[in-house]
């Protein structure tokens, strides 16, 4: 096989949407589509290199990256919660150690010659292969998270009892009194609801001392991404909104992206029914996996939050590579302030 390296050229990215779009192991975050909405909301620039062979398309990963004084910063994939790595064609995946390899040649090459100054690769949980093969090729340190992902039931008469058979307690008590309590749930993809997701998602976040995401991507969710990806599913008592979470449906997985309650009306357990309701959706849709993204080993109530709901471990990493010791040389509000979105360096390896 003779394989030739390069990035993909905007006249050809739909090979690049086909690959992915047809892939068993490709989540929302390697979609055209998304990779889009974070190129134009970071003000950064998608780069996707491909792997060729005789014009086909066998693999590609796609990059985003931001050029400030600090020089280039590259991500496989920026923003938050993303996953990254090399999608390899599924008729190719005897060949993907063979094709890691050469794409790292040369890539390396690529970040000497355009002055890069750090670059990130997150790799894919649901591609545990990929993890060993970049372990080998990357990085001059690597941060684990444990990503965590419920498997959705085959859709029948029965699911109901099928998601609640799945559920620790609290989670069957926490629906039934949602149910109790008249909460009703649907979803939309209105403007209106992402605004009451928003604002609520800013209170919460800013509650705890986080950092909210900002309401352009949200806007920039409306005119950029068609329907069928994305839903707001909304909780309402007594006709008030109080509860929202945004979900991406893509290839077999829903992303559970953006969820925000307000917090006089938590004890009813609005989010609880949204989650149920929403996996029951997702079951007649066809989709098979839940991902609740990754959580830091340190945040033992996150995890076990989502282990409740049915959720299994597939552990995933972030493998970065520093060219330039400046980096560790520039203050954490600094990054957060020119890089927002992108991750250029752990704030626990800089040089105070």
């Amino acid at each position: 096989m003779n394989n030739e390296m390069k990035v993909v050229e905007i006249e050809n990215i739909n090979d690049y949407k086909l690959l992915v779009d047809n892939s068993t192991t490709a989540l929302w975050y390697h979609s055209l589509e998304y990779a889009q909405l974070i190129e134009k909301h970071l003000t950064a620039k998608l780069i996707v290199f491909g792997i060729y062979s005789d014009g086909t398309l066998l693999g590609a990963i796609p990059f985003v990256g931001k050029n400030h004084k600090l020089g280039l910063v590259m991500n496989s994939f920026a923003y938050y919660g993303s996953n990254g790595g090399i999608i390899v064609h599924d008729e190719h995946l005897d060949k993907k150690a063979e094709l890691y390899s050469e794409f790292f040649q040369f890539f390396k090459q690529w970040c000497k010659m355009n002055e890069v100054v750090s670059y990130t690769i997150i790799s894919n949980p649901l591609d545990s292969f990929s993890s060993k093969c970049m372990h080998n090729e990357v990085g001059n340190y690597t941060d684990q998270r444990v990503g965590q992902i419920t498997s959705i039931p085959n859709f029948s008469d029965s699911i109901n009892d099928d998601l609640l058979e799945l559920f620790d307690s609290p989670r069957p008590r926490n629906i039934r009194k949602a149910i109790k309590s008249s909460v009703q749930v649907s979803y939309s993809n209105d403007i209106s609801d992402l605004k009451f997701l928003y604002t609520t998602h800013v209170a919460n976040i800013e509650a705890i001392g986080g950092i909210p995401k900002k309401w352009d991507f949200f806007e920039k969710l409306t005119t950029l991404i068609p329907h069928h990806f994305w839903r707001v599913y909304l909780a309402k008592v007594d006709g008030k909104s109080v509860s929202a979470l945004l979900l991406f449906f893509y290839n077999n997985t829903v992303e559970y992206f953006t969820p925000a309650t307000v917090h006089e009306y938590r004890n009813l357990q609005p989010s609880a029914l949204i989650n149920f309701e929403a996996m029951k959706d997702s079951a007649k849709m066809g989709f098979r996996y839940w991902n609740w993204g990754g959580t830091w080993f340190t945040q033992e109530g996150v995890y076990n939050f989502k282990k409740k709901w049915g959720a299994e471990d597939y552990n995933y990493e972030y493998y970065t590579q520093i060219l330039d010791e400046k980096v560790y040389r520039i203050p954490k509000e600094e990054l957060l302030t020119n890089y927002y979105g992108i991750y250029v360096v752990s704030f626990d390896k800089l040089i105070s």
